[in-house]
């Protein structure tokens, strides 16, 4: 049997289970899920546990097997205790609040950051500088945005504290990048010169013409920009010249022979 299929459920007594052909549903002390499951894989719910067996040991039944257990027993937990995760902020004056059910951060910025929960997710606030983030159920909708709103806020506080940065290189023969101002200026190849404007918040450095770095606070406007950058002239395949991240790997063509 499978080492986690064959593993019986515990189902507490608060936990009520109802199974029919194709489907489990489960109810407890924070709500009730519903679940497809395979059909020719066998349920039962009897004196408190609930088994999951196989009908063959051919390789699809092995793994449908272990994945049935692992939904069931995920329901019965989220039903019972739910799931959360933790976050920590670090820094001088850096706090978290609840207002209502939104989060409000104070990270560096001259202004609060409020962030609204997603449905079927709460925040919890220990302490000022601790961050609960907690979901109702394993879903694929709520563990989607449990990670999601854990990311948006880790991703918040590591910005304003150490920022995030994309490191470009331009390669090819006479391509250069040069400091406007505030303004990145790209020659490769075109009989013009090209112009990026640095939008607020951002920040270009060229510590070598042949080196372009971007910085920021957002790391989504960082790599957006940093893709915008490399797209003024993507790296070719024959010769390789053209802007690419740091250690990004380019494939390479066989061009024409005599």
């Amino acid at each position: 049997m499978s080492r986690i299929g064959k593993q019986p459920i515990e189902v507490p007594s608060t936990v009520a289970v109802a199974i029919s052909p194709g489907r489990v549903q489960v109810n407890g002390p924070l709500g009730e899920l519903s679940q497809q499951v395979p059909a020719r894989i066998a349920i039962e719910h009897e004196e408190g546990q609930i088994t999951v067996t196989r009908p063959t040991d051919r390789g699809e039944d092995r793994a449908l097997h272990g994945l049935t257990r692992s939904l069931v027993a995920n329901m019965v937990e989220g039903v019972t205790h739910g799931f959360e995760k933790h976050l920590e902020l670090h820094g001088v004056g850096y706090r978290a609040q609840l207002k209502g059910t939104d989060l409000e951060l104070a990270v560096g910025f001259s202004h609060s950051v409020p962030v609204k929960p997603r449905a079927g997710i709460t925040f919890e606030v220990p302490a000022p500088n601790q961050i609960v983030v907690k979901r109702p159920t394993e879903r694929g909708e709520d563990r989607a945005l449990h990670g999601l709103t854990r990311s948006l806020i880790a991703n918040m506080v590591e910005g304003v504290t150490n920022g995030f940065q994309k490191r470009l290189e331009i390669q090819g023969v006479g391509y250069r990048a040069a400091l406007r101002g505030t303004d990145l200026e790209l020659n490769v190849g075109f009989s013009h010169s090209v112009v990026l404007k640095a939008p607020q918040g951002i920040t270009f450095e060229v510590p070598t013409p042949t080196e372009v770095i971007v910085k920021g606070i957002d790391k989504q406007q960082v790599g957006q920009l940093a893709a915008e950058v490399r797209k003024v002239r993507p790296p070719e395949p024959y010769k390789g010249k053209g802007i690419r991240y740091q250690g990004e790997y380019v494939r390479r063509k066989v061009g024409k022979r005599a």
